[in-house]
C-alpha cells in the first residue's frame, strides 16, 4: 500500500506540475496578446505622418515624378543654392560625395521608418493643443550634405537621415563625442518638434540689444514646447546622459549664481548668450565642469518656475517676446534654486 501510495503521489505531483506549467504558458500568450492589444489600441487614435521618401530618389539620382515630391525638390534645391532639378542637375546632386558616402547606412537603418511615422504622428496630434498655430507640413526623408539635421520651408520639412545613424557611425569619426551623442535615431521626433517651434516663434527680441536673460527664457519655452509635444523628459530633450543630468540638477544653484554673480544675467553680450546655450563640451564662461548648453537647462527651470506660479500662461505666450523679454519676467517666475 505504501508503494501504491508513493506513485500515487508521484501521478499526482507530475500532473499537478504539468498543469502549472501549462497555466503559465497560456498566462504569457495571455499578457502577451493584451500587451499587443494595449499597444495597438494606444496608439489607434494616433494618425501616423507620411514620411516621403525624397532620399530614395533625388539621392539616387533619379528625378521624381509626382507633383509633391517634384515641389519639395524644388524647394530643397533652392535653399541649398542648386540649380532648378533637372534630370542632369538630380543625377549631379547625387554624385556628391556628401550624399553618396550614406546611402548605404540610410538604408540599412532606415528600411522601415514605421516607428518615425508613428512618433512625428503623436507630436503633430499634440500640436493642435499645445501649439495650433504650428502649421503641420508634409514631411520628407532625404540625405543632406548640411550641417543642419532638420530644414523647414514654409509647408515643406526636411529629415536628413544621415544625420542619425548612430554615435558610432563609422563617418561620424570626425565629430567630438558631444556631438555623435545627439546623431541617434530617438532623436528625430525631438529634433522634428524644435524645428517647427523655432522656425514658428523664432527668437525676436524688442531691443537690439537684448539681456542674456532674455535668451535663458526663450530657449527654456523652446524646452517646455518640445518636452510638451514630445512627451519626453527634459534631461532627453536638452540632450544630456544621465550623469551630465545628475550633475547638472546637483548643482542648479551654483549655476545660476555664477550666471548672476558673474554680471551676465542682464549682460547684452551676445558672446556669453551663445556660449551658455550652444552646442559645446562644455560652458567656458562659467567652468570645465559645467556642460555644455547649461543655459538652456538653467532658462526651462526659469520657465518652469513660471508655468508653476502662473499656471494658466499659454504655451503660446511663453515662445513670444511680450513673455521673455518682460521687464517682470524674474519677479513672475519666482525663481530661486
Amino acid at each position: 500500500c505504501l508503494i501504491l501510495n508513493n506513485h500515487f503521489v508521484t501521478i499526482v505531483m507530475s500532473i499537478s506540475t504539468t498543469a502549472v506549467r501549462a497555466y503559465s504558458c497560456f498566462s504569457k500568450v495571455i499578457l502577451s496578446v493584451a500587451a499587443t492589444w494595449c499597444m495597438v489600441s494606444c496608439q489607434s487614435d494616433v494618425e501616423p505622418v507620411e514620411l516621403h521618401r525624397l532620399d530614395r530618389l533625388i539621392a539616387r539620382g533619379v528625378m521624381p515624378d509626382d507633383s509633391l515630391s517634384v515641389k519639395a525638390t524644388e524647394t530643397l534645391f533652392k535653399i541649398s543654392g542648386y540649380p532648378a532639378p533637372t534630370p542632369l542637375t538630380v543625377a549631379d546632386y547625387a554624385e556628391k560625395p556628401s550624399i553618396r558616402e550614406h546611402l548605404e547606412g540610410v538604408e540599412r537603418e532606415y528600411g522601415d521608418t514605421r516607428r518615425e511615422s508613428i512618433a512625428l504622428g503623436e507630436v503633430f496630434g499634440r500640436m493642435h493643443s499645445v501649439l495650433p498655430q504650428v502649421r503641420v507640413p508634409e514631411v520628407f526623408a532625404i540625405i543632406s550634405p548640411f550641417s543642419q539635421s532638420v530644414l523647414v520651408a514654409d509647408t515643406l520639412l526636411y529629415i536628413g537621415l544621415n544625420h542619425y545613424l548612430g554615435a558610432d557611425y563609422v563617418h561620424y569619426e570626425y565629430f567630438p563625442d558631444y556631438v555623435r551623442a545627439l546623431k541617434v535615431r530617438g532623436r528625430i521626433p525631438v529634433d522634428v518638434a524644435e524645428a517647427l517651434v523655432r522656425s514658428t516663434y523664432p527668437y525676436r527680441p524688442s531691443d537690439d540689444y537684448p539681456q542674456v536673460v532674455t535668451r535663458l527664457a526663450y530657449e527654456g519655452a523652446v524646452a517646455e514646447a518640445v518636452m510638451r509635444l514630445t512627451d519626453r523628459s527634459e534631461a532627453c530633450v536638452l540632450g544630456y546622459d544621465d550623469s551630465q543630468y545628475a550633475w547638472l540638477c546637483d548643482n542648479e544653484q551654483k549655476i545660476w549664481q555664477s550666471i548672476v554673480g558673474g554680471q551676465m544675467l542682464f549682460s547684452a553680450d551676445y558672446a556669453i548668450a551663445r556660449s551658455l546655450v550652444d552646442v559645446a563640451p562644455h560652458v567656458s564662461v562659467i567652468s570645465p565642469e559645467v556642460p555644455g548648453r547649461a543655459g538652456r537647462f538653467i532658462g526651462h527651470r526659469l520657465v518652469k518656475s513660471y508655468v508653476d506660479n502662473n499656471p494658466s500662461a499659454s504655451m503660446e505666450h511663453m515662445l513670444t517676446p511680450a513673455f521673455y523679454c518682460s521687464p517682470s519676467l524674474l519677479t513672475s517666475a519666482k525663481y530661486n534654486p
